[in-house]
């Protein structure tokens, strides 16, 4: 079974909330960063309210957030999955009940996961400003592949740079709503995100995906 690093400096709190304006969070996480040398370990650990852990994922990457593995438990589904990144290659490891599924795929563009997103932006914070538009796989992990999107700034105003991130495939895109990055514009932090995220809503007796507002109070100075 895997067992993501949990270890590391806390950065920041999220609260998740509904799009559907209740008031109370459905979910709460933290993202956690630990310095390996040459590499960080970016952790982060969503709770249900009771407080119990519902997914953990954690990523290790280039201090310029390349990745290099991701790995992901999900408590809701039962589920664990990985992938390991080298020369334009992502390899994926699926896991569920006592069946272990492989897949290979060749990408040309950055491959990023849940927790090297924000760190992604940032590190490309200049090019997105500037009008750039810039090409990513996301991993899905559970899903065994990447899917493609593209980042680009939706706006930048009243102190606060947005950053959206759109589906490239037309098809994903019936699927899939654009995600908003929301960012302080001096400081860089992250304020608010919108789009899916990892854990699932109980809905009529079913578990069904969550696109959601998340809110971030930071306990770092900065991001990592």
């Amino acid at each position: 079974m895997l067992t993501p690093a949990t270890a590391g400096a806390q950065i920041y709190e999220g609260r998740v909330f509904a799009l559907d304006g209740r008031a109370e969070p459905l979910f709460r996480y933290e993202r956690r960063v630990q310095n390996d040398g040459d590499t960080l370990t970016s952790t982060h650990i969503t709770r249900d309210p009771s407080g119990a852990v519902v997914v953990v994922q954690s990523a290790v990457h280039s201090p310029g957030y390349g990745l290099v593995t991701a790995e992901m438990i999900h408590g809701q589904t039962g589920v664990s999955a990985s992938v390991a990144v080298s020369n334009g290659r992502a390899t994926f490891t699926l896991r569920e009940d006592e069946s272990e599924k492989t897949a290979d795929e060749i990408v040309r563009d950055p491959i990023v996961a849940g927790p090297t997103m924000f760190g992604f932006i940032l590190a490309h914070w200049d090019q997105l400003t500037n009008g750039a538009t810039i090409p990513i796989r996301f991993a899905v992990l559970e899903r065994g592949e990447t899917i493609g999107f593209v980042l680009d700034k939706a706006s930048d105003k009243d102190g606060r740079t947005i950053i959206r991130m759109r589906p490239s495939s037309m098809l994903v895109r019936l699927a899939a709503a654009t995600t908003y990055f929301q960012f302080d514009s001096v400081s860089r932090q992250i304020i608010e995100y919108t789009g899916r995220v990892p854990p699932l809503e109980h809905v009529n007796d079913r578990l069904e995906t969550l696109d959601a507002r998340v809110q971030y109070t930071f306990v770092a100075p900065a991001f990592q």
